[in-house]
């Protein structure tokens, strides 16, 4: 969605009655940008690590939740 992606996406495309088309042959052949593989690796793994670490800490708010629900339950009595 960037202008930059669309002003280069304008070339390739052709008016017809409901809107525009894109032909396919001349965007397979538009270069793109992208990071080497090791980029991407990396932050891949950055990622996977991030899910890991929230996945760590919702877990422990479920814990959490059970402590004061606990507390809860035994201060009323």
């Amino acid at each position: 969605m960037s202008k930059t992606f669309v002003r280069r996406l304008e070339t390739i495309t052709y008016a017809i009655r409901d809107g525009r088309s894109i032909s396919f042959g001349e965007f397979s052949e538009m270069p793109f940008l992208f990071p080497c593989c090791e980029e991407q690796q990396k932050t891949a793994s950055f990622f996977s690590t991030l899910n890991t670490q929230i996945s760590l800490q919702e877990q422990r708010l479920e814990k959490l939740k059970h402590i004061k629900s606990a507390c809860l339950d035994k201060m009323f009595v």
